[in-house]
């Protein structure tokens, strides 16, 4: 006859063992590199960079994700502050963009899943006027500078297992749509496609 000490010691080393082999069937963390097709304020200012994405898997639904971002400019023309505002044309671009969120996901079958992220985001954005610009014969002091902007950032998108005969199935292809700031004034999005590999 089992010794009834020995039945919670079993029902102990089988609770210790199950997250052990569910782990082995998803992976616990992953990176993903995608371009990053960002705008600014609509149509004022648009570019193409890249993002680099780090996440570790808390469940099968739920993930943490660290957003990094960089690259991309477009011709803007700004006014200058003062008595008298002056145009200035110049190249604005995205010098750094920074974010984490929270992310939940959907398998919608073995090959396709949905998810929604929800976070914080910083957004560092620089802009260098034209050599040599002039309001007349003064030549500007403030050619160049930048500004930073945070705020509260959501999106969604999708995922697709289009890479099943490569790296074990790790491999796979997303696509996906954030708002990375909602601001009036400062509203930044992005759309962005790349691979993602789970280790």
């Amino acid at each position: 006859m089992m010794n009834k000490k020995m039945i919670p010691l079993m029902l102990l080393a089988g609770l210790m063992s199950a997250p052990a082999s569910a782990q082995d069937e998803a992976p616990a963390r992953y990176a993903s590199l995608s371009s990053l097709n960002w705008q600014l304020e609509g149509n004022f200012a648009e570019g193409s960079g890249i993002r680099l994405v780090l996440g570790q898997q808390l469940s099968d639904y739920l993930s943490m994700e660290l957003h990094g971002g960089m690259g991309g400019d477009d011709n803007v023309t700004l006014m200058t502050t003062g008595p008298t505002p002056v145009a200035v044309n110049g190249e604005l671009g995205l010098d750094q963009l920074v974010g984490g969120y929270v992310r939940a996901s959907y398998p919608v079958n073995d090959r396709v899943s949905l998810y929604g992220l929800l976070g914080y985001t910083r957004v560092k954005a620089e802009f260098e006027g034209d050599a040599n610009f002039t309001a007349g014969s003064t030549p500007l002091n403030r050619d160049s500078f930048s500004e930073s902007e945070s705020g509260h950032s959501y999106g969604g998108g999708i995922e697709f297992d289009v890479f099943s005969s490569l790296m074990d199935g790790r491999l796979r292809l997303t696509a996906d749509y954030m708002l990375y700031l909602d601001k009036s004034g400062s509203e930044f999005e992005a759309r962005s496609v790349g691979v993602k590999l789970e280790f």
